[in-house]
């Protein structure tokens, strides 16, 4: 199960993909509409998830987990 949560009011998103648990922050301040933002590209990321679509780069920038099995 994914989840948006806040540490030193920044977001990140945590999740699994692929047995793997990443929480990757967003840079984006802890606001209410930035949260709302945060909920939709979770529901976005857990559908193509589903789908087999997902692709990590797409989402992360710089990939710290890439040489994790992450492509």
């Amino acid at each position: 199960m994914a989840a948006i949560g806040s540490r030193n009011g920044r977001l990140y998103i945590d999740f699994r993909y692929q047995g793997i648990r990443y929480k990757e922050y967003t840079g984006a301040q802890d606001t209410p509409a930035n949260q709302r933002a945060a909920q939709q590209l979770l529901k976005r990321m857990e559908a193509e998830i589903t789908l087999g679509t997902f692709s990590y780069l797409k989402y992360v920038k710089g990939g710290a987990k890439l040489g994790h099995r992450a492509a």
